[in-house]
């Protein structure tokens, strides 16, 4: 935790100062220093899977950053829309918004622990892999529409019914189920976030983006090899290493910038 904790907070900050320079706005520079300090769990755990690092001192590491990173994505999506309705009021915080969102949040979770077994071992003897495949389904479809209801962020409601799910008694049965459509949906969603791409944007500022992307890479990788030796006490290659395999950004960049975007 200490570990990923710090890569989140030197990122955000320095991103965010650079940002900031340019857009004289604190709200927009913390969204976009949030969203850049995110590394890409599905990349940085493949890498290590291809290169079979998973049970090295570096590969733990990383695991342990990314990890920390993936549930730390849960309040950036819940100070998302927070931070769009208190511009959009010409104000700071509301407490009695972040108190509501505070508790739609504690209700689902304890909700979800008290009624997912419930539900799972109900349909566990029905006997049916469809059915079973549907319960996942309608948890998450149903988690989103309630924090959609809140007015809160839907792509919130979906991480929480995933790590709710993820945390059940039934996670091995349900992960199983879901394993031939998680590579097809993970493809649709680069699809998707490739699709998007302004290209008229990248023709205008070719050089810009290529000096950004270089710069944000190398930034964490740098703060990343400093906790590598630091607080990791790994030797100097090894977190080099674990630098390069997880410095990139997120794809949980594009979600918490997709969410900036609609709340602005």
């Amino acid at each position: 935790p200490l570990e990923g904790c710090t890569v989140l907070d030197l990122t955000t900050a320095l991103a965010g100062a650079a940002v900031l320079a340019f857009v004289p706005d604190w709200r927009a520079a913390l969204v976009i220093g949030l969203a850049l300090s995110l590394s890409s769990t599905a990349i940085g755990m493949q890498l290590l899977g291809e290169r079979k690092e998973h049970g090295t001192e570096h590969g733990q590491l990383a695991f342990g950053v990314l990890l920390f990173q993936d549930v730390a994505a849960i309040p950036i999506l819940a100070v998302v829309p927070l931070l769009g309705a208190a511009a959009s009021a010409g104000g700071g915080f509301s407490l009695l918004s972040v108190g509501k969102a505070m508790g739609v949040i504690a209700a689902v979770i304890a909700g979800g622990r008290l009624l997912l077994p419930l539900l799972f071992q109900a349909v566990s003897r029905a006997g049916s892999v469809e059915v079973f495949s549907a319960a996942a389904l309608l948890v998450v479809i149903g988690t989103a529409m309630l924090m959609q209801l809140a007015g809160l962020s839907v792509t919130l409601g979906a991480f929480l019914a995933g790590v709710l799910l993820a945390n059940s008694e039934f996670r091995h049965e349900i992960e199983s189920h879901i394993e031939p459509f998680k590579g097809l949906l993970l493809g649709l969603f680069f699809m998707a976030v490739g699709m998007s791409i302004d290209l008229d944007l990248i023709r205008q500022f070719p050089l810009v983006i290529v000096l950004g992307v270089l710069g944000v890479y190398l930034l964490k990788v740098a703060i990343l090899f400093g906790i590598g030796v630091g607080p990791g006490r790994l030797a100097a290659a090894p977190a080099l290493l674990m630098g390069a395999l997880i410095g990139q950004v997120g794809e949980f960049a594009f979600v918490i910038l997709g969410e900036a975007n609609k709340a602005k």
